[in-house]
């Protein structure tokens, strides 16, 4: 893959990144495992109870509603270095690639107070190191029912961690007890970790 340099973070091309949203993100944090990036890394899964999670600007959704895609799941990564605005890195936004969480937070995920409370999102947060030992799919999710792929599946092998099990369903559940990998918070909590106050 050829580099582009975003910020102070160098990432492969977006558009060599066409595949689903956790190993588009587990291939960047591979990408810069070994520099001091990393550590600035959090992957981020959002959905809730129902798997219905309304994200804006998505590149699959329609202008007539500012791009709305509800997903069963989304991940994407923030690169937040120490005094520095968080910046994010979203592999099916319209919106700038990176642009700022700031911008990220107001135009894709928007407030919540008009939304019934069912589909109010929660977010699963992975330091990027943790993400690149613990993230192991098997593709079961972009198969049909019969077995067929729901479109082309990466060239490369599945992404399995040392125990070889699969756990994306794990990572998308929003139960704590279900998976302890990394921290589940609310769309306020949220807001005030990484922008350390409300912006919508």
């Amino acid at each position: 893959m050829s580099v582009t340099s975003f910020k102070a973070l160098s990432i492969p091309n977006k558009s060599d990144c066409i595949y689903t949203d956790e190993e588009n993100i587990w291939k960047l944090c591979e990408y810069i495992k070994n520099t001091d990036q990393l550590r600035d890394c959090y992957v981020v899964f959002i959905s809730n109870d129902i798997q219905a999670t309304a994200v804006f600007q998505s590149k699959n959704g329609s202008e007539l509603n500012d791009c709305l895609v509800v997903w069963d799941y989304h991940v994407f990564l923030i690169y937040a270095p120490e005094n520095e605005e968080p910046m994010v890195y979203d592999f099916d936004t319209r919106l700038p690639f990176p642009c700022t969480l700031r911008e990220f937070v107001i135009r894709s995920l928007k407030s919540e107070s008009m939304m019934r409370s069912e589909y109010h999102r929660l977010f699963r947060v992975i330091r990027g190191e943790d993400y690149l030992k613990s993230l192991s799919s098997d593709r079961s999710r972009m198969r049909t029912a019969d077995g067929t792929w729901i479109k082309d599946p990466p060239p490369y092998p599945c992404i399995l961690n040392k125990d070889g099990t699969n756990n994306l369903d794990d990572l998308i559940s929003m139960d704590k007890k279900r998976c302890q990998i990394g921290e589940v918070i609310n769309f306020e909590t949220f807001q005030r970790l990484f922008l350390k106050s409300l912006v919508c």
